[in-house]
Parts: C-alpha cells; structure tokens; sequence
C-alpha cells in the first residue's frame, strides 16, 4: 500500500490554540491533520485530553481559540456503547439518519447479531453492545469515524476479536478513523499513525507512522 498523495486535502484539519475550562488550560497549541484513509490512534497520560479533542471534532465541545475543518460527515463511537435502552436493536441502528429496517439488521448480521433485531440492548452481553455500537457508527456511512477508547473493560480475547471486527468493517468501507486508545498495541495493530499528547497544557509531543502499515489511496 502506497501513501495518500502529499496534495491531497486533509479530511480533519484540526487547530486547538487554546481551550480552558474554568481556570485551567487543558490543552495548548494542537494542530492535527487527518488525510483520507488513514486510522491515527491519539495516545497520552489519562486525563490529558485526548477525549476532550474527540469531542471538540465532533461538535460536542467547543476550543477557547481554533478551529475545526472536517470534510463529510462524522459518526463517533464512546467508551461506553449509547444505546437507548427502551428501542430494539434495529430501531438503535435506524435513528441513524437514512437506515432503513432492512439496512440495520444487514448491519447487525455483519457484526455477528444476526436475528436479533427485536432483542433490547438489555439482553446483550457487554461484548455483543460493542458489537450493536460498531454497526450503528458504520451505518451512518461517516467519512470520519471517532472512537473513544472502544474496547476499553474488554478481556484480551474480546478485544482481540472486536478488534478484528473492526479492521473488517474499516476495510471494507474505507472509513478514516482517529482512535483514543491507552494501548500501545491497539494503537501498533489499528493505526497508520500514532500521536502522542504530552505537557501541561497538552500538546502533541509526537507524531510518527507506524511502520508496517500505510493508509490506502482510495482510488478515484
């Protein structure tokens, strides 16, 4: 796989001057540009930021002094899978905008929920919720996928298999994706690039590829 053309317009171009809550500076001179077809993991100390950084791209916050520029739509994945508890399965996923009956329950066959569209996300296990929030953010059809640390509480095993699921998913569709993760390996496994936040206010300390993987060119 080759490299995204150096001209081609950043589909996340992100600048973070200054945001301040309260009386404190959480982060500082962050400037982070997303190129289509590359999966970035955003790293760094807990507590640091980076979850505030997802929020501000998808318009759930707001930067003291920036701006952000994203090119399509956004879909954005939590720690924790925002269900609504009194819908089934296929009328979680058809909230998204656009998502027929039909297209939600090929979604939950393609994350292994098959025929289970009439259960209510109470009769999930914590791994098959991941599963019903992957499909509902992929249904969305996103340019941009934002994922907050995932598969966060899950065991290795699980994590091992939502992360493959997730691999599939992005492949397939070609999503562009920035993920929170505190996982080396995660970030090692899922990204074309890893950056790293550090300082007090946070800004990017680094800012490096990871080698054995480079994002596709989506072809014309």
């Amino acid at each position: 796989m080759s490299s995204p053309a150096a001209n081609q317009l950043p589909l996340l171009d992100l600048r973070i001057e200054h945001l301040q809550r309260a009386s404190e500076v959480i982060l500082g001179g962050v400037a982070l540009r997303v190129t289509r077809g590359e999966t970035v993991a955003l790293t760094g100390p807990s507590g640091i930021g980076k979850t505030t950084i997802l929020r501000v791209i998808a318009g759930l916050d707001e930067a003291t002094q920036g701006q952000c520029k994203v090119q399509g739509k956004i879909a954005m994945v939590f720690q924790e899978p925002t269900l609504l508890p009194w819908r089934n399965l296929t009328q979680n996923i058809c909230l998204t905008a656009g998502v027929t009956p039909a297209e939600a329950d090929q979604w939950l066959a393609d994350v292994g929920l098959a025929r289970r569209g009439g259960d209510y996300p109470g009769q999930l296990s914590l791994g098959q919720e991941r599963r019903l929030a992957l499909a509902r953010a992929f249904a969305a059809k996103p340019d941009l996928l934002l994922m907050d640390e995932p598969f966060v509480s899950l065991d290795r095993e699980l994590a091992d298999e939502m992360m493959a699921l997730f691999e599939k998913l992005r492949d397939a569709h070609q999503v562009t994706t920035l993920l929170v993760t505190h996982v080396a390996e995660e970030a090692e496994r899922l990204a074309t690039r890893v950056i790293t936040l550090g300082g007090k206010p946070a800004r990017i300390i680094s800012d490096a590829p990871v080698l054995d993987h480079s994002p596709e060119v989506p072809r014309p």
